[in-house]
């Protein structure tokens, strides 16, 4: 199969689902891995016309690009207050980490008053660990910091397609509560939206508009209709997409929104909830996968 998006059915208890589906492999790695430099080409690459006339595209992001990314986590805003929450004096905000935190997923809850712009307040954003702060926001459209949260502890967001992206500096000296691991490797997150995106493609069948290209850090915009056959948490909030290598091991015991489906030769995905937060998982055998 090519690389690229491809749109697949789901089948539940009681509706057919179409999703998006990227078949390709992200040049991240997850918090468990070991860094590995970034090697996606620069270039803007001419549309291709898909399955469901779904566009893949290239973006060239500007400046250098990173030494390397490591995923770790996943941030959605809540007005919600939580129990286990650690407050962050120099963004204003309350975090809570979204079950055990081998997910990733981190609610974030920002005082009325807190030094950050609204982008942050009202959409999800996608967070690398990265050896050098300063060099990796280099030449980016820098949105807030860098902050130094404590010793041994930076942060900077940048944002990209009006996508909030934070990049977190991690020194050895740096207490134990950053040392987070992710269990799976991150493939993509996907933020809902309200307005008209100038990359949207629609999708009329799927009753949906999806603006996706490729870039390096995984992210998409969607937008559906107000019928569109998908479950409210996975209209409404933002949700990491994780690659496994066995999906029914991975949602076993998991609270499940869509179950594991096999849709497509060589793919099986599903939905699980983790604290509130929706998550993806997709298994792709790319010897498989039919084209």
């Amino acid at each position: 199969m090519g690389i690229g998006w491809r749109t697949v059915i789901v089948r539940t208890s009681n509706k057919i689902i179409r999703l998006l589906i990227y078949f390709g492999k992200r040049n991240v790695t997850s918090s468990r891995q070991e860094l590995e430099p970034l090697t996606s080409e620069r270039a803007l690459q001419s549309e291709a016309t898909l399955t469901e006339q779904v566009t893949e595209r290239s973006l060239d992001i500007g400046g250098e690009r990173p030494g390397g990314l490591i995923y770790q986590h996943t941030g959605l805003p809540t007005d919600v207050r939580r129990e286990d929450e650690r407050y962050i004096a120099a963004l204003g905000a309350f975090l809570s980490v979204a079950g055990t935190g081998e997910f990733g997923i981190e609610w974030w809850r920002f005082e009325e008053n807190a030094p950050v712009p609204d982008l942050l307040r009202s959409l999800a954003h996608v967070s690398f660990k990265v050896v050098n702060l300063a060099k990796s926001i280099e030449g980016k459209d820098l949105l807030l910091g860098p902050i130094e949260l404590e010793p041994g502890v930076a942060i900077a967001f940048i944002q990209f397609d009006g996508f909030p992206i934070q990049f977190i500096q991690i020194d050895p000296q740096a207490s134990d509560i950053w040392a987070k691991e992710v269990a799976f490797n991150y493939h993509s997150v996907w933020q809902p939206r309200k307005t008209v995106h100038v990359k949207d493609v629609h999708l009329e069948k799927l009753k949906m508009y999806a603006a996706q290209y490729e870039n390096d850090y995984g992210i998409g915009w969607v937008r559906y209709y107000d019928d569109a056959p998908y479950p409210d948490i996975v209209k409404n909030i933002a949700h990491v997409v994780y690659e496994v290598d066995e999906i029914e091991t991975a949602m076993e015991g998991r609270t499940i929104i869509i179950p594991s489906n096999n849709p497509d030769a060589g793919l099986w995905v599903g939905f699980i909830e983790v604290d509130g937060a929706p998550v993806e998982f997709i298994q792709i055998d790319r010897a498989t996968a039919r084209a």
